[in-house]
């Protein structure tokens, strides 16, 4: 498992190279979507944060967090820090660093497909609907996936 900062870094580090701006929404999505295909492939989670079934779709607490005093429609346009100063990134050639990759080349432009990917899931539904504090990742496991881009 690695921190939900160097996942999160790496999606904002293809943000500013491209200079396509997200929004912490938009990190939000493109994590929880990340999240999801790892545990799919690979039976386990990415990173040992839970998410909650926010008002926007799926949530972790510490991205929310790290970018509350910029407002969620705002383009983030800094790094999360870690203890030391510095921020971390996954390597491009590790199994997280292609998953990424390919995460962002299919939804960097594509705000449609994001809404559907993240907030359409049975996942964030089931834990709002059944007042679960968590999304449970059996119910994540249920969701589909993006099969065809791998």
């Amino acid at each position: 498992m690695m921190a939900v900062s160097c996942v999160a870094n790496t999606f904002l580090l293809y943000s500013f190279t491209e200079k396509n701006l997200i929004t912490p929404t938009e990190l939000q999505r493109l994590l929880y979507i990340c999240f999801k295909e790892y545990l799919l492939r690979y039976n386990e989670p990415l990173f040992p944060e839970r998410f909650v079934p926010g008002t926007n779709g799926p949530e972790l607490l510490s991205i929310t967090e790290a970018f509350q005093s910029d407002g969620n429609t705002r383009e983030i346009t800094r790094f999360i820090k870690n203890s030391t100063g510095g921020a971390s990134i996954i390597m491009q050639t590790s199994t997280a660093g292609v998953l990424v990759q390919v995460i962002w080349q299919h939804y960097k432009n594509h705000t449609e497909e994001w809404e559907k990917a993240s907030r359409m899931n049975c996942a964030w539904a089931w834990a709002i609907l059944n007042k679960r504090r968590f999304l449970e990742e059996e119910i994540i496991c249920q969701e589909e996936g993006m099969a065809g881009l791998f």
